[in-house]
């Protein structure tokens, strides 16, 4: 799935610098954040959580 650069803008901007999911903030962290980095297990997802 193809993420539009409209869309990704209005994701981080909504998000503040955090991750919407945990609220951890980007600044902390080494990597910069993806907008798609969470996928649901239903979905093939492993992750429990981001940080």
């Amino acid at each position: 799935m193809s993420i539009s650069p409209t869309l990704r803008a209005f994701v981080r901007q909504r998000a503040l610098g955090k991750c919407e999911y945990c609220l951890y903030p980007e600044s902390s962290s080494f990597f910069t954040f993806e907008i798609e980095h969470i996928i649901a297990k239903k979905h093939g997802g492993t992750k429990l959580h981001c940080k």
